[in-house]
């Protein structure tokens, strides 16, 4: 037989279901449109790499390499 604490206490857990539901439902809202809206940001950011990329290569095909400088980073490199 079920009394008032069993009914009480499937009726928060729903509750508590319905609140996770509604806030994984907003963050996929959310994430779809900074998906949306960044996509642009997000390509020219990639074209601008690219594009410093050759303009580096380019500049050590025409001045060489960079000189090597002692010291604690260089031997990371």
């Amino acid at each position: 037989m079920l009394n008032w604490l069993d009914v009480s206490a499937t009726h928060e857990r729903y509750d508590d279901y319905v609140r996770e539901a509604e806030h994984e439902r907003l963050v996929r809202q959310l994430s779809a449109q900074r998906a949306s809206r960044y996509h642009l940001y997000d390509w020219l950011l990639a074209r601008l790499g690219c594009l410093l990329v050759a303009v580096g290569k380019h500049l050590q095909a025409r001045y060489g390499a960079a000189p090597r400088i002692p010291g604690p980073l260089a031997a990371s490199q």
